[in-house]
């Protein structure tokens, strides 16, 4: 399993263009995880470990305690992007064009 820290993944402000067709392509996968960044307070947030340790990835925790004030920023998945036929669309551009 890849490490959270690994993983490819599209903002969900990213602008859909060639360049990034072209990085979704050369990443091989056929999804992408889409996130947003949201605003958690860290009073509420605990540190999780892949399986083989490396790399850290911080998930909200259900034992929130309000007042604190502190927060942070965390990715949080909001779909998948699908990848089909892309990659013939952005390696031949002009082959689909009228």
């Amino acid at each position: 399993m890849t490490p959270i820290n690994d993983v490819f993944m599209l903002s969900i402000d990213s602008k859909l263009d060639y360049e990034t067709l072209r990085e979704i392509c050369a990443t091989g996968h056929s999804r992408v995880p889409v996130y947003e960044e949201v605003e958690v307070p860290t009073s509420g947030v605990i540190e999780a470990r892949n399986k083989a340790g490396s790399g850290i990835a911080t998930l909200p925790s259900s034992d929130v305690k309000e007042g604190d004030g502190k927060t942070m920023m965390v990715k949080r998945i909001v779909g998948i992007f699908l990848v089909k036929q892309v990659g013939d669309l952005v390696t031949r551009p002009n082959r689909h064009m009228p």
